[in-house]
């Protein structure tokens, strides 16, 4: 076996040390280790294990976006609150993270207590809730989604985003991302996108690419006319 793939692994290891030692700073608990939703009784055919956004994602995708006090954010299966940290270090109103375990919440909970001396948004809400249920802010304006769930689960999350439009029109930016493969299920952007395009409302803004380790990583962000 040539020791060039071990090498590369090596290096990839490094490389997220660094990443998580420039973001965390020692202050969080950890986000990165991976968590089966059967460890925590909540085994779903359609919902996929807790494993983080890359701590660079966010930063990436918000590049391109212009944010403010009126917007708020919310992250679809938020996990131990990586991204609703991310978010809530730009000028939003708002951030929420939605999240069916109460545990993973617990974590998120003290990981935002833990770095809240660099948020620039303070008003962080952590749900914990089966999105099923969970009613969509009609002041929502972005929605993230890391491949939490699919199928029936996601159109119908996308369903509820729409009759919110509905009730208060306005734009939304959903920004999902695409890992390819997760917990053995192979996820492709094209059936999301298939699922936005289907309502009529959503179309594609931007895509940016990130190659991750052996992943490669697609970033979509969508929106509906205002």
């Amino acid at each position: 076996m040539s020791p060039r793939p071990t090498l590369r692994r090596a290096l990839l290891r490094v490389k997220a040390r660094v990443i998580r030692a420039i973001f965390e700073r020692g202050d969080l608990r950890d986000t990165s280790s991976e968590v089966r939703l059967a460890e925590v009784g909540l085994d779903h055919p359609e919902r996929i294990l807790y494993s983080p956004s890359s701590w660079l994602f966010i930063p990436r995708v918000m590049r391109s976006l212009e944010v403010g006090r009126d917007d708020v954010f919310v992250d679809f299966g938020s996990g131990k609150g990586r991204v609703v940290l991310q978010a809530a270090r730009y000028p939003f109103g708002r951030v929420v993270g939605v999240e069916i375990s109460e545990e993973l919440n617990r974590i998120a909970r003290e990981n935002v207590e833990r770095g809240r001396h660099r948020l620039a948004c303070q008003d962080v809400e952590l749900v914990t809730a089966d999105v099923l249920e969970y009613e969509i802010p009609d002041d929502m304006t972005y929605a993230y989604f890391y491949y939490p769930f699919f199928g029936e689960i996601f159109k119908k999350v996308v369903d509820n985003i729409v009759a919110s439009i509905d009730r208060r029109p306005r734009t939304v930016t959903i920004i999902f991302t695409d890992p390819k493969e997760v917990d053995g299920v192979r996820s492709t952007a094209s059936e999301i996108e298939a699922c936005l395009e289907a309502t009529g409302r959503f179309e594609l803004r931007r895509r940016h690419r990130l190659g991750l380790g052996r992943r490669n990583h697609s970033i979509s962000v969508y929106a509906n006319g205002a």
